[in-house]
C-alpha cells in the first residue's frame, strides 16, 4: 500500500522546533511491513491547504494518516475536509493526542473514517489489513470507526510488547537537517559551555530528538497520561546506543534532546545512561528530564560529570495544597530541594511553573512565591496558565461544572495556543486576578538571584522613560491592593455564607487529596459502544 502521514502545526507562529517523533516512528514501522511511505511534514513547511492536498492527491494514496496533538483540532478540521473533497475515496486515519476523550467531536467535525486509540503500531498495522480485506475491523483495539450517523469504539489497546523491537524513527522521510540546524543555538547548551570552558569544535551544534522511555511514572490532573495511562517503558541501553549512533553518525548530532518527560525516574538508568555516553560518546552533550522526587545530590553528580548540560522538571507550584489537587506526587520542600541541588551544579535548570489551577488563591500563590524565592529559579523558568485539555481529570471537572459550556467552541479557541495564553478561569477568583497572579510569580522569578546575576535590571534612561517605569510600577501595585481588598472581601463573605459563595467553582478530592471529577477515567481501556454524535455547534 501508498501510505500518507501528515503532520500537523502546533502553533502556525513559527514551524514546529521539534521532530515529529511519533510521526517518524510510526513511518518506520510501516515500511518495515514493506508499505511505500511518504511522511508530508506540514509542521515544518506550513503549506497552504490547498497545496498539500495537491503533494498528496499526486502521492495517489491508499490511505491517509494524520497525526496531531489537541491543539492542531481547528487545522485538522480544515485539512480532512479538504484531502476528503480532493480524494473522496481515501480512508483517513487520524492519532495522537487529539483523539483521547474525543471520538464525538471528531466525527462530528473531521472528514475522518477512523481514530486510532493510544500507541498506534500495532493498531494502524491491522487496520491496514483490514483495508486490504484480510482483517476484521471488530478485533482491532484501540479504533473507532463511523458507523452509520454515528461511530463505534473498540474497547481495549495494543502495546508492542518490547519496545526494543521497534525500528529507529524514519528521519530520512523529513527535512532533519531543518530540525537540526532550528535548534542548533540551545539557549542552555551555549552558557554552559561557557562554563565549562569547552567548545563544539568544528562540530556545529546539531541537536538530534532522542527517546529513551515511552510513558510516564505519574498521573498529573491536569495531563493526557491520566487517560491514556499505561506506565512507562524503557528502550534497552543497546537499544539506546544503536539510536545515538545512527544521529550521531549519519547526522552529525552532538546535541541530544531527551523527548520523554521521565525519561530518567531512577538512579539505575541514570548510571547506565551516563556510562555510556561518557565511554562511547565523550563529545556529545544532552539534557536530562525527571521529576524533582528523583533528583538527588548523587543524579546530579552523575549528570554533571556526563556531559549533561541541564536538567528539565515540572515545578509548577510551591504549595503543597495545589500540588496534591493536581496529582503531582511531589511537596513544595521537594521542589525546592531538587532545584537547590541542581543550582549548584554547572548545569541550567530549566523548570515550569503553573498559575491558576483549581483550589488556587492568594495564600497558595504566596507559597509559591516564596518557593521560587528559596529555589533561586532562574529566567529558564517557563510560566503558564493551567489550561485544561481533554485526557486529564481537570478537564472533565471543568466540562462538569459547565466552566466549559460548549467543547467544540472552546477546541477551537484553544486551537494554535499554548498554555501562556490565558483561556479558561477555574478558579473562584476574576480573570484578572488570576492574569495578575501570573506577573507575581512572572516577576519573582526575574527578582530571584540567578535571575539578576543573569539579566540584571536596566536603569531607564531619561525623564520620560523614568515616569513610564514609575507609572506601570504604580499602577501594579494599585492592582496587588485592590485584589487584595477583593479576595478578602470574598473570603469573608465565603466563610459567613458556606455552600453559597463559589458554588461553580466547589469541587470534591479523593482520600489522597486529588482532584476528584465525577466522571472520572482511570485510564482503563473504555467500554464499546456506538454512539450518535455530536451535534456541531451553531
Amino acid at each position: 500500500m501508498r501510505i500518507a502521514i501528515i503532520t500537523t502545526p502546533t502553533r502556525s507562529r513559527s514551524p514546529n522546533y521539534s521532530v515529529p517523533l511519533g510521526a517518524i516512528y510510526l513511518a518506520a514501522y510501516v515500511e518495515r511491513l514493506g508499505h511505500e511511505v511518504v511522511v508530508f511534514d506540514a509542521a515544518r513547511f506550513r503549506w497552504p491547504r490547498e497545496k498539500l492536498c495537491e503533494l498528496v492527491a499526486a502521492f495517489k494514496p491508499d490511505v491517509i494518516g494524520i497525526s496531531a496533538i489537541i491543539t492542531a483540532y481547528r487545522y485538522v478540521i480544515d485539512i480532512s475536509k479538504a484531502l476528503k473533497a480532493a480524494l473522496p475515496h481515501t480512508p483517513i486515519v487520524l492519532g495522537g493526542h487529539i483523539t483521547i476523550n474525543n471520538d464525538a467531536l471528531c466525527f462530528a467535525h473531521m472528514a475522518v473514517d477512523y481514530l486510532i486509540h493510544g500507541y498506534g503500531e500495532i493498531a494502524f498495522e491491522k487496520l491496514l489489513d483490514h483495508l486490504a480485506g484480510t482483517y476484521p475491523i471488530e478485533n482491532i483495539p484501540g479504533v473507532s470507526r463511523r458507523l452509520g450517523p454515528g461511530f463505534c469504539a473498540n474497547p481495549g489497546r495494543d502495546y508492542v510488547e518490547d519496545i526494543n523491537t521497534l525500528p529507529l524513527p524514519a528521519y530520512h522521510l523529513v527535512d532533519y537537517a531543518h530540525y537540526q540546524d532550528i535548534n542548533s543555538r540551545d539557549a542552555y547548551l551555549l552558557p554552559y559551555l561557557e562554563r565549562i570552558g569547552a567548545t563544539l569544535g568544528d562540530a556545529k551544534a546539531r541537536v538530534g530528538g532522542l527517546l529513551v522511555a515511552l510513558g510516564c511514572t505519574g498521573r498529573c490532573a491536569f495531563c493526557v497520561h491520566e487517560q491514556e495511562y499505561v506506565g512507562i517503558k524503557y528502550f534497552n541501553m543497546d537499544y539506546v546506543e544503536r539510536h545515538i549512533r545512527h544521529l550521531y553518525g549519519v547526522y552529525g548530532c552532538r546535541v541530544l534532546g531527551i523527548g520523554e518527560e521521565m525519561a530518567f525516574s531512577n538512579m539505575k538508568r541514570v548510571r547506565e545512561f551516563c556510562a555510556l555516553i561518557r565511554e562511547r560518546f565523550p563529545d556529545v552533550y544532552w539534557e536530562a528530564a525527571t521529576r524533582a522526587t528523583y533528583i538527588s545530590p548523587e543524579m546530579i553528580a552523575e549528570l554533571e560529570r556526563s556531559n549533561c548540560y541541564a536538567v528539565r522538571y515540572g515545578f509548577e507550584s510551591g504549595s503543597d495544597r495545589i500540588l496534591t489537587i493536581m496529582q503531582k506526587g511531589v511537596t513544595g520542600a521537594q521542589n525546592v530541594r531538587a532545584a537547590q541541588l541542581a543550582g549548584q551544579s554547572l548545569m541550567t535548570l530549566a523548570v515550569s511553573a503553573m498559575v491558576g489551577n483549581v483550589g488556587e488563591t492568594g495564600e497558595t500563590i504566596a507559597e509559591t512565591e516564596a518557593a521560587i524565592r528559596q529555589a533561586n529559579l532562574g529566567m529558564t523558568t517557563g510560566v503558564f496558565f493551567t489550561t485544561p485539555y481533554p485526557g486529564g481529570r481537570i478537564w472533565d471537572w471543568a466540562v462538569e461544572r459547565g466552566l466549559i459550556a460548549d467543547v467544540h467552541a472552546y477546541l477551537l479557541d484553544i486551537s494554535n495556543r499554548d498554555a501562556g495564553d490565558f483561556r479558561v478561569n477555574l478558579t473562584e477568583y476574576p480573570g484578572w486576578i488570576v492574569k495578575l497572579w501570573h506577573e507575581r510569580i512572572g516577576r519573582a522569578i526575574r527578582n530571584t538571584p540567578a535571575s539578576l546575576a543573569q539579566c540584571p535590571p536596566v536603569q531607564p534612561a531619561g525623564l520620560r522613560e523614568k515616569w513610564r517605569t514609575w507609572k506601570m510600577e504604580a499602577a501594579y501595585r494599585f492592582k496587588l491592593a485592590l485584589a487584595g481588598l477583593y479576595c478578602g472581601l470574598y473570603d469573608r463573605l465565603k466563610r459567613r455564607f458556606p455552600g453559597l459563595i463559589g458554588r461553580s467553582r466547589a469541587f470534591a478530592t479523593d482520600k489522597r487529596g486529588a482532584l476528584l471529577p465525577r466522571n472520572l477515567i482511570l485510564g482503563r481501556p473504555q467500554r464499546s459502544r456506538t454512539a450518535a454524535p455530536a451535534e456541531p455547534s451553531r
